[in-house]
């Protein structure tokens, strides 16, 4: 299941990240190891580890992303939330956008409601266009490409305000159930977490 951690503050450097299963505490060999990473200075990313742990038998292998989280604040003025996502669900490229929760399942019914489109497994996005305060339904449905309504594959309800900054995570098998999380990161010093989990018994 994905989980998000707290926040963690470390010089500016090259950093080697090594991922172990949860169970050896750091012990003995990594799952993997990623490439010398260099983290800037008055920077803050998001390190997403995404893929299958057994590359041998599973599809896409393992591995990190990190991701810069580069947000647009304008110093108080509130022209509008920003969003930006990350695909690290294993399954095919996918669409993100409003959906109309009158249909069931939900359905993204024209390009204009989409917020991103053919996003592809370990990619993100660039931030949004400013999107208003408002009560968002989402979803998210394997890109069809020019073909509407779409059914989602899994939608949600967040709430945004106008200084909101947020990412949104597709994790998880999109065979099934498409997990989504979203990383708040309005307040410009720590990282809040929010999780939504749509099956509690899954993966």
């Amino acid at each position: 299941a994905f989980q998000a951690s707290a926040s963690l503050q470390v010089p500016p450097a090259d950093y080697t990240f090594d991922i172990y299963d949860g169970d050896l505490d750091c012990v003995g060999r990594a799952l993997f190891s990623s490439p010398a990473t260099s983290l800037a200075a008055g920077e803050r990313y998001l390190v997403a580890a995404i893929g299958e742990r057994d590359p041998e038998v599973e599809d896409p292998a393992f591995t990190l992303l990190a991701a810069a989280e580069a947000f647009t604040y304008n110093d108080g003025v509130t022209d509008g939330a920003r969003i930006k996502a990350i695909h690290g669900a294993s399954g095919p490229d996918v669409e993100i956008g409003a959906v109309n929760t009158a249909n069931d399942p939900p359905t993204i019914d024209a390009e204009a409601d989409l917020i991103f489109d053919a996003l592809a497994f370990g990619n993100e996005t660039a931030e949004s266009d400013a999107i208003a305060a408002a009560t968002l339904d989402l979803g998210i449905a394997p890109d069809m490409g020019n073909t509407y309504p779409k059914d989602s594959t899994f939608d949600f309800a967040q709430i945004v305000t106008d200084d909101s900054r947020l990412w949104l995570i597709a994790y998880g098998d999109t065979a099934g159930t498409l997990f989504v999380g979203s990383i708040d990161a309005t307040d410009n010093s720590t990282l809040g977490t929010w999780v939504i989990d749509a099956d509690a018994t899954a993966p």
